[in-house]
């Protein structure tokens, strides 16, 4: 645009009309700036959108997304820089998703998996025509991009990782669900399966379901440093946002903690000294923090600039104003991690610490 500024008084100043007389047009003063991504693109990007993120105790953090345009769904960051993405999630069907979590070994990538309108033909690497699968791909912790295949995973045609996706799902291609949750400790990956309403148990080794339990509204999950597993159910409008709380089989601990309805929470983590922190969404923009006390969340305070991009000048970028936050996790320090992704039509993710 800048340079069509530019060469459009020139192009005006040869146009001679029907009557002959020279056509002539001031100077247009023009200024030119620019928005755009931390990194130059080619091999270094930073994800267009960042759905849902998992913090290590270093301050590693995985990302993942259903769609990134150049291909990077999943991403690996550390110290504010990129490291690397995880690639092979996005073509020949594979795509990211909505959760993502790890232990010491492996990285759990949420996603799905689809055939291209039934041009993707194997059922070793992709879904019958008119199917499409939710599931997990294992990484190695060491190298996100490096498969870690387990004996009955999917892949392995065109350019998909060989036998490293879990499919925990076929449904119908025009359906929308998605993982909405993982978490893993050493031994265990608990997944949040919409289709059925549980949260499914398999062995982060050999890839197998171990047990399953039923639950309402699945939901972005975490694990505590207790072994309890916390469910977030988002508000519905019929429903408030609860957190529940399970033990490492499914057994419910305490009562639901239930928020406040004008809460909207994106998302949620748990800091080391037990604290809950909720990324809300509504018009706050705000991080919410909690303790839990008497079987109750008992708000500690906030972070982040009430209303968010909307505060001070609205519209104007500045510190702790947050622009729709999608994503957040604590490291062991309980240094922040925030993802937030305001956007008009296209990618805006802002991660920050």
């Amino acid at each position: 645009m800048p340079l069509f500024l530019r060469l459009l008084p020139a192009c005006l100043l040869l146009a001679t009309p029907a009557d002959g007389v020279p056509f002539t047009s001031p100077r247009l003063e023009a200024v030119t700036s620019w928005v755009g991504n931390t990194y130059g693109g080619g091999t270094k990007w930073v994800q267009q959108d960042i759905h849902a993120l998992t913090v290590t105790a270093d301050g590693t953090v995985f990302t993942n997304v259903p769609w990134d345009e150049a291909g990077g769904n999943a991403g690996e960051y550390r110290d504010g820089e990129l490291v690397r993405h995880a690639l092979h999630t996005h073509g020949w069907g594979y795509e990211g998703g909505e959760a993502v979590a790890c232990n010491s070994r492996y990285v759990f990538i949420a996603g799905e998996v689809a055939n291209e309108g039934g041009g993707l033909k194997s059922p070793d690497s992709w879904p019958p025509k008119g199917c499409r699968w939710i599931g997990v791909s294992r990484r190695l912790r060491q190298d996100l991009s490096q498969p870690a295949p387990f004996d009955g995973g999917k892949g392995g045609q065109g350019d998909t990782l060989k036998s490293a996706f879990l499919v925990t799902g076929e449904m119908p291609d025009t359906s929308k669900e998605h993982i909405p949750g993982l978490c893993a400790d050493e031994q265990r990956l608990y997944v949040a399966d919409p289709l059925a309403n549980r949260i499914r148990i398999y062995s982060t080794e050999s890839m197998r379901e171990l047990s399953a339990w039923p639950v309402e509204r699945t939901g972005p999950l975490a694990i505590d440093p207790h072994g309890l597993i916390w469910l977030l159910q988002r508000k519905t409008a019929d429903s408030p946002a609860r957190l529940l709380r399970y033990d490492a089989d499914g057994k419910p601990q305490g009562q639901p903690l239930t928020l406040d309805p004008a809460i909207v929470p994106a998302a949620f983590c748990l800091a080391g000294d037990g604290r809950v922190l909720i990324a809300d969404d509504s018009p706050a923009q705000q991080v919410r923090i909690f303790s839990v006390a008497a079987e109750a969340l008992k708000e500690e305070g906030r972070f982040g600039e009430p209303g968010g991009i909307f505060s001070g000048t609205p519209g104007a970028f500045g510190e702790r104003k947050f622009n729709h936050l999608s994503a957040l996790g604590c490291d062991a320090q309980d240094n922040l991690y925030v993802a937030h992704d305001g956007q008009s039509g296209g990618g805006g993710t802002v991660l920050e610490s």
